[in-house]
């Protein structure tokens, strides 16, 4: 288990938020004791705590980066044909490390959104694209790692849990969606969650969104797997 969060603001992230970033971020710790890391640019502040697994040398810690830069990986999971991967596509791809990070981000690197017809595991993860300036970000078939974000004209908040999100911004309670789960005793299959505006990546799909300065930019979901496959 690792967690992750990704904030992304259209205007340069002032000083006092980016300490409360910080902060912040501390309250996904529990999920990865190893090794912490944070990266921070002008728009963008990003941290990963790393439970370490596969291949347990720093150099695969996150954020992870693509030799060239331009792909930066946030990663929560286990591909568990990570080798069986990594030996088909490596002479298209110079690996550095012996883990899964690096093979889904060369997956990514190679097949672009096709990547998940190729993978198997449970995950949710976030790709930065510096060149475009945009993110591709998923929740794995089944939904077993959790993805939540928030979203409005001016930024937008990922995290591998609520409790970040919702003490960056301090959103109520979503009273609709906690009746309806007392009713009915059924949670997790909407994009609600139990608070105001804090939404989740639904399992078996992803997310794809230019992050630009105009104001509708929107979030283009995308089913790769339903139960119904």
């Amino acid at each position: 288990m690792c967690g992750f969060i990704f904030y992304y603001n259209k205007t340069d992230i002032n000083e006092k938020d980016v300490k409360k970033l910080k902060s912040i971020s501390s309250l996904i710790k529990h999920r990865g004791p190893d090794y912490k890391k944070i990266f921070k640019e002008k728009k963008i502040f990003a941290c990963h705590y790393r439970l370490s697994v596969q291949d347990i040398n720093k150099r695969s810690n996150q954020p992870f980066f693509s030799r060239d830069k331009r792909y930066m990986l946030l990663y929560n999971g286990e591909i568990y044909n990570f080798k069986e991967i990594k030996s088909k596509i490596k002479k298209k791809y110079n690996f550095t490390t012996s883990s899964d990070t690096e093979v889904l981000l060369a997956l990514y690197v190679i097949y672009g959104n096709k990547v998940f017809k190729y993978l198997k595991g449970m995950f949710s993860f976030l790709i930065y694209d510096n060149l475009n300036n945009s993110i591709i970000f998923s929740r794995d078939h089944l939904g077993q790692k959790p993805l939540y974000f928030y979203k409005d004209e001016k930024c937008i908040f990922f995290s591998s849990e609520i409790k970040p999100i919702q003490k960056f911004f301090n959103f109520n309670l979503n009273d609709n969606e906690i009746k309806n789960y007392l009713l009915t005793n059924n949670y997790g299959y909407s994009r609600e969650t139990f608070f105001q505006r804090t939404k989740q990546v639904n399992a078996g799909e992803y997310g794809v969104l230019k992050l630009s300065n105009r104001k509708n930019e929107e979030i283009k979901f995308k089913k790769f797997f339903s139960d119904y496959n």
